[in-house]
């Protein structure tokens, strides 16, 4: 059985490698917004949303059965309202989202998938 510190490591550095493409030589932390999402390849924009999915899986399960209030934790709010969208899917909706609002370029990726995406969603439900 793989350790929680294995599978916390594993899910880190998929998401270090995700962002590989998109750092800068002087960024130590990077915050990926509309305009690196849009500027980005096919593949980056994958490996971003594999790097975030896994992270948000590997929280859930180190949550177990019994996952925090929304208000405490924004994993079950992200899965709820992700989990019947595939990567490809939450992918076009991004590429729609900063297509559709030029004036929201420095936009966090994060953000839009949670406040846009997510959110939305898990309280319909």
């Amino acid at each position: 059985m793989i350790s929680k510190q294995i599978k916390a490591a594993c899910a880190v550095a998929c998401l270090a490698l995700s962002l590989v493409g998109w750092s800068s030589a002087n960024a130590e932390f990077m915050v990926v917004t509309g305009k690196h999402w849009q500027n980005g390849t096919e593949e980056q924009k994958q490996a971003f949303l594999l790097g975030a999915a896994t992270i948000i899986e590997l929280e859930k399960e180190m949550q177990g059965s019994n996952p925090p209030a929304d208000a405490d934790s924004a994993v079950p709010v992200l899965v709820r309202g992700l989990s019947p969208l595939t990567l490809t899917q939450i992918k076009e909706k991004l590429d729609q989202y900063y297509a559709s609002n030029p004036d929201k370029q420095s936009v966090p990726v994060i953000r839009v998938i949670y406040f846009e995406m997510a959110k939305p969603r898990a309280e319909a439900k």
